[in-house]
C-alpha cells in the first residue's frame, strides 16, 4: 500500500535569502527519499512551500515528522492524505522547482487553515503535477 501526503507550509526564510535553504532541502530530500522508497514534488514560492510526498507509510510518516521539526518550514499545513493505488510522481525522488510565483498565488491563507476549500487544494496539486510533468 502507498500513502500521499500533500503539504504546505510558510517559508522561514523567504525570497530572495533562501538559496542556501533550498541548495540543502533538494539534495537531503533527494538522497533520503530515493533510500527510503518515496517520490513527490516540492515546489518553492517567495513564501511558501507546497508538496506532496508519496510512499510507503511508515516512511512517510517519518519524513512528514522531519518536516513538522524542520525550522525551515513553519505552519505546516495538511491538506490531504489519501492512500494510492499508483504513484503520481514515479519518475522522481523529489521533482523539485525553484520559486513559482504562480503558485504563491494559490497558497492562500485559505489553504493554510483547516479545513481547506477542496477546489483550492485539488487546483495546487494540478498545478504541482503540471511543474512536475514539465521537468
Amino acid at each position: 500500500m502507498l500513502r500521499s501526503v500533500f503539504f504546505v507550509s510558510v517559508k522561514s526564510t523567504p525570497w530572495p535569502h533562501d538559496g542556501s535553504d533550498m541548495k540543502a532541502i533538494g539534495e537531503i530530500a533527494r538522497a533520503r527519499n530515493a533510500s527510503l522508497g518515496i517520490t513527490g514534488a516540492l515546489i518553492s514560492t517567495e513564501d511558501h512551500f507546497a508538496g506532496i510526498l508519496e510512499g510507503p507509510p511508515p516512511a512517510i510518516d517519518a519524513v512528514m515528522a522531519s518536516i513538522f521539526r524542520d525550522a525551515r518550514h513553519w505552519r505546516v499545513t495538511v491538506l490531504e492524505e489519501v492512500d494510492l493505488a499508483e504513484r503520481l510522481f514515479d519518475r522522481w525522488s523529489l521533482a523539485f522547482a525553484g520559486r513559482a510565483s504562480l503558485v504563491d498565488l494559490r497558497v492562500t491563507p485559505r489553504l493554510l487553515s483547516v479545513p481547506a476549500d477542496p477546489a483550492d487544494v485539488r487546483h495546487l496539486k494540478e498545478l504541482i503535477r503540471a511543474f512536475a510533468g514539465a521537468l
